[in-house]
């Protein structure tokens, strides 16, 4: 092990090439040496060699599809509170419907006029992660409609939360995570589904960067912003942040604190996880 990574101020140990070869031949001697080694290396611990390895359809019980199970999380504060969270894997081909809640398509058996139902769409990595480490807002993306750096995003639909994974994730393995929170609990929020002066400053102050104390205002005085997603021309992209333009019927919700976010998490109900046919 020590001889395949010994180094010296020149990189790799020059005593395993020739002095005459050229910087290209180099290259490529020390790519098939190193890779042969480490193959060795692997096949001694019986270990899969460059990345081929069978990884597992869905982060849990995957040979259990289209049937609904549960999963409980021990609360490390709390050895007697658990966290439930109903879980379904789903086979899917072009075509993705609703899994099914009992007898009724879900998730309209889950609404009551006391809820709210809430989409979040990721791929499986990032789903398993919010179930087991809870929603981190950190990892929000930069220049976002309402948000930049600092954000967790939801919608109402559960097709434009597929939608919004299937743009973001460079896999087919599509993630919906579904909360079902007490309408008591968004409260302090800038609601900007009716305000288009204010979504316009809004969208355009995040989306561009440049105004920082606006942002900052933002996340001092709100714990969640929620209004329409912003549409925007590829062409005439700079353009559009400067007059950013409302998708119609579209809906979101930012949430920017960590209170708001912990309840959300507490509020975990379902968890959906797609996967193509082999």
């Amino acid at each position: 092990m020590q001889d395949l990574f010994r180094t010296s101020r020149y990189g790799a140990n020059p005593t395993m090439f020739s002095r005459k070869c050229s910087h290209r031949q180099f290259q490529l001697t020390f790519f098939k040496k190193t890779t042969a080694n480490v193959c060795d290396l692997f096949k001694a611990y019986n270990i899969s060699c460059l990345g081929i390895v069978a990884l597992p359809k869905y982060p849990y019980e995957e040979e259990c599809v289209g049937q609904w199970f549960k999963l409980t999380k021990e609360e490390e504060e709390n050895d007697e509170e658990k966290k439930i969270v109903q879980v379904i894997n789903i086979t899917i081909t072009e075509i993705i419907e609703y899994p099914p809640q009992s007898d009724t398509m879900f998730p309209n058996e889950l609404r009551d006029s006391n809820h709210e139902l809430f989409f979040h769409g990721t791929d499986h990595s990032s789903a398993k992660s919010i179930l087991e480490d809870g929603i981190s807002l950190g990892k929000g993306a930069l220049n976002q409609d309402f948000s930049s750096g600092w954000g967790f995003y939801l919608s109402k639909s559960i097709e434009e939360a597929l939608n919004w994974a299937r743009k973001r994730s460079k896999n087919s393995k599509l993630a919906v995570l579904v909360f079902k929170i007490n309408t008591d609990a968004l409260n302090q929020g800038l609601d900007l589904q009716d305000n288009v002066k204010e979504w316009k400053n809004t969208v355009s102050s995040c989306r561009s960067g440049q105004n920082k104390k606006f942002v900052n205002h933002m996340l001092e005085t709100y714990k969640f912003v929620e209004g329409p997603m912003a549409s925007f021309s590829k062409k005439r992209f700079k353009e559009s942040i400067k007059h950013p333009r409302m998708k119609e019927s579209s809906y979101q919700l930012c949430i920017l604190s960590v209170d708001l976010a912990e309840k959300f998490y507490t509020c975990l109900h379902s968890l959906v996880f797609y996967a193509k046919l082999d």
